[in-house]
């Protein structure tokens, strides 16, 4: 019994094991089926989540990429500081501080910085580093290897890095600008310093009468130096001190006078005070005008004359003595003694004497002063010892010479007039000197202008004669290339070609002998000023041992100028540089299309202008002439007449431009021409763009000189007109009546401007359009400066052509009226 106890007791329990063995392998067999369907999960997503990282890692491959080709490219200086050190600069950052970009890598950000500025950049930029808020931008100087100090505009920001807090900045060098604005500054405040500290007036009004500056001393004496007073009236003004309401009103009615008078107007003004006295002021105003003739502002000087005209008041109640001094108040007056010593002088002698009256009292006048005529001869003791001693009264018939203690020299008017007391007895005597310097200098000038004025007619007459043969050259020349056949050989059409252009060329020297006759506005027309400009250029330096070198954009703008006139700014400016470089050099001449905004510190109207610049070689300009080269007369050249930059300069300013210099000793000089352009225009080229088929109509020339009749008749029979002429004004009326009234009248007549012992072109047109409203007429001329030229519509003429002028040019005027009077 127990042995089969026990082996079922053993069943029993092998059953057991083997249920619970079963049932554990079950359970691990489905865990191990979880365990890989989440294995076979978490690998797809770790796949999903490699690519995803690849697609990252390209994107910041890509972006860090453009981050270098931006940084490398920019001419700014970018970098990147981690800590205390540089970790990333760009070229632009070696580049500004002198530094390789290894060296600045081994520095802390701010070993660049200046001493003055260290320690501010180094705990901005720690600070920064910290999320802390500090500035963005700032301006600071950096000291470059070189030992340079710069200026920069800084930027910065916080920025991860590898990782960690870092701060990348930018800087760009603006010491040019710091230089200048430092320099702006300075001069303004010593111009306002200098004002402020006038015992005078001074103020500055805008054309509507409102105040824009005014110096302290006008501000107490009014009692407003503690007011807002810019952008006021007077009357306004009055408001914040009633007791000069009648001063303000009254300064309102001057200020109109001076702007309708136009010129600089003077006058006395009495200005009560609280005190119950008054000053008196002597008032001087300047009305300055726009381009436009509208008012643009009104500057105001006032000197105190109170003292000086108590002081004349108390003269006419003096002697005879104090009555001789005041008639002569505005001279250098003094009264001399009996012994012939200085009693009185006043203020004008001591400022023409070099002495101050404490000096010169008690004295003989010849120990202050030497005066001799112009040969040199000593004149002043002995006419004075003739008026002491003799009353003989004496006044010098020219000039004479002063030199004074300062051993300065003036030209003066001398005279002696001896005192008596009572009737007879001498008591010395008063000596009078006139300052004439000035007077001298204004009579030179005018001299010079006269002699200007008198060359200006001769040479207007020679260039309107040089110009009628320069006409008929011309003309003929191209006659010939337009009956030139085919078979021509090419050799004789260039030849007749060169000639031409040497004949246009000739035109240039008319035009700088028209500089000097007076004239009205340029006669303008579009053109290629690349064209003109660089043959100008290669003209003028032919056989020279200066070398040129162009550089012009491919879409320099045309302009609407004066050719003959341009091409003599462009000659004076090249022929001054080749002065500027007698042993040779280099010229270079460069254009570029600009457009002036309404703010720009250019003197220009808002528009689109070609900047033209010549840049030489040569010995340059000093500092203290500069601001003077543009002055007539002015030369440093011996033999200069001080007239090429003047007219330059002239005629710039007629074609509404500007010109600048900019130039330094040894480092040669650069002129800039602005010249209005015509983005877009056609550009006039008649000789080469010429309709020449069969024309029909009847023309009517008038010119004094038979040749350019016959040839204005060949030139317009050639292409297919019927031409008729006549020698004046008073013919060529009876032959267009008479036309008028048949069947067959005149389609265009050609004027010629000006008929010595005739009627002209000026007198004619206006018979003309009495007798026809309807006519058409060209004007035509070798004064092709002359008023009517430049504004012959005003004038009722319809065209104009210059003399000298080409076959081509008269057909493409004459076709083009014909053409718009027949649509």
């Amino acid at each position: 019994m127990r042995p089969s106890f026990y082996f079922v007791v053993l069943i029993l329990v092998l059953g057991s094991i083997y249920e619970f063995i079963h049932l554990r392998t079950k359970a691990i067999q489905k865990r191990n089926q979880l365990l890989e369907e989440r294995v076979k999960e978490r690998t797809a997503q770790l796949e999903a989540g490699k690519k995803e990282l690849e697609r990252a890692y390209a994107y910041l491959q890509e972006s860090e990429n453009k981050f270098r080709a931006l940084t490398e490219t920019t001419s700014s200086a970018i970098f990147i500081y981690q800590g205390t050190d540089f970790v990333y600069v760009n070229k632009a950052t070696a580049e500004v501080t002198g530094y390789s970009v290894q060296e600045l890598l081994k520095m802390k950000f701010w070993d660049v910085v200046h001493p003055d500025f260290r320690e501010k950049i180094r705990s901005y930029g720690l600070a920064r580093q910290q999320g802390e808020d500090v500035p963005l931008r700032y301006e600071f100087k950096i000291l470059t290897k070189q030992g340079k100090e710069l200026w920069v505009d800084f930027t910065a920001g916080k920025i991860e890095y590898q990782g960690k807090q870092a701060a990348l900045g930018t800087a760009i060098d603006i010491t040019d600008r710091k230089m200048a604005e430092e320099a702006l500054s300075e001069s303004e405040s010593r111009l306002r310093t200098l004002i402020n500290a006038m015992p005078d007036i001074v103020c500055f009004k805008d054309g509507n009468g409102r105040w824009l500056e005014a110096n302290q001393f006008l501000l107490r004496l009014l009692g407003i130096e503690s007011k807002d007073y810019h952008g006021k009236t007077d009357l306004e003004l009055s408001e914040f001190n009633p007791f000069y309401r009648d001063f303000f009103l009254s300064c309102i009615e001057n200020d109109e006078r001076a702007w309708s008078n136009g010129t600089i107007s003077r006058d006395e003004q009495i200005i009560p005070q609280p005190d119950s006295s008054s000053k008196v002021f002597d008032i001087i105003k300047v009305p300055v005008f726009n381009e436009d003739g509208s008012r643009k502002a009104l500057v105001v000087i006032g000197r105190d004359i109170t003292e000086k005209k108590q002081t004349a008041q108390a003269l006419l109640n003096e002697k005879e003595k104090l009555d001789v001094i005041l008639r002569n108040l505005n001279e250098a007056v003094v009264a001399l003694d009996r012994s012939g010593r200085i009693q009185f002088l006043n203020n004008a002698a001591q400022k023409m004497f070099g002495v101050e009256k404490s000096e010169a009292l008690g004295q003989v006048l010849s120990q202050l002063v030497d005066c001799k005529t112009m040969n040199g001869k000593e004149l002043t003791k002995e006419k004075i010892e003739k008026a002491v001693f003799q009353g003989k009264a004496f006044q010098t018939p020219k000039s004479i010479v002063l030199i004074n203690r300062k051993k300065e020299k003036r030209s003066v008017e001398f005279s002696c007039i001896p005192l008596r007391e009572g009737s007879e007895k001498l008591s010395g005597c008063v000596a009078t000197f006139w300052d004439v310097t000035e007077k001298q200098h204004l009579e030179e000038e005018l001299f010079k202008a006269r002699k200007l004025e008198s060359l200006g007619i001769l040479a207007g007459g020679l260039a309107h004669d040089f110009n009628n043969i320069l006409t008929a050259i011309i003309g003929n020349l191209s006659l010939i290339k337009l009956k030139m056949n085919k078979d021509c050989p090419p050799k004789l059409k260039e030849l007749l070609v060169k000639a031409e252009e040497a004949s246009f060329r000739a035109q240039g020297l008319t035009q700088q002998l028209l500089t000097f006759s007076r004239g009205g506005a340029p006669v303008r027309k579009t053109i290629s000023l690349q064209e003109l400009v660089m043959h100008t250029v290669e003209f003028a330096l032919r056989g020279s041992n200066v070398k040129y070198k162009f550089d012009f954009p491919a879409d320099f703008w045309p302009a609407d100028v004066d050719e003959g006139q341009i091409s003599q700014v462009v000659n004076n400016l090249v022929i001054n540089a080749m002065h500027a470089m007698p042993e040779g050099g280099m010229l270079w001449v460069s254009g570029e299309n600009i457009e002036v905004a309404e703010n720009s510190n250019l003197p220009l109207k808002a528009g689109f202008y070609a900047k033209i610049s010549f840049k030489d070689t040569g010995h340059g300009i000093s500092e203290k002439i500069i601001h003077r080269i543009f002055d007539p007369y002015f030369s440093t050249k011996k033999k200069g007449s001080g007239l090429g930059l003047a007219s330059t300069f002239s005629i710039v300013q007629k074609h509404e431009g500007h010109i600048t210099v900019e130039s330094a000793p040894g480092k040669g000089s650069t002129f800039t021409v602005f010249l209005p352009a015509a983005p877009g225009g056609q550009v006039e080229n008649s000789r080469n763009q010429i309709n020449l088929e069969a024309q029909k109509g009847r023309i009517l020339v008038m010119d004094d000189e038979p040749e350019l009749r016959e040839l204005v008749k060949d030139i317009l029979g050639n292409v297919g007109y019927r031409v008729d002429t006549c020698r004046d004004g008073q013919e060529a009326v009876i032959k267009y009546s008479e036309e008028l009234q048949g069947e067959n009248p005149y389609d265009l007549v050609i004027l010629d401007l000006t008929v010595p012992g005739g009627m002209g072109g000026k007198k004619t047109i206006e018979k003309l359009l009495r007798i026809d409203p309807n006519v058409v007429a060209i004007v035509s001329s070798g004064y092709s400066n002359d008023p009517i030229m430049a504004e012959y519509e005003k004038f009722g003429f319809k065209g104009v052509v210059s003399k000298p002028y080409s076959a081509e040019q008269l057909i493409a005027v004459t076709n083009e009226l014909l053409r718009s009077k027949n649509r």
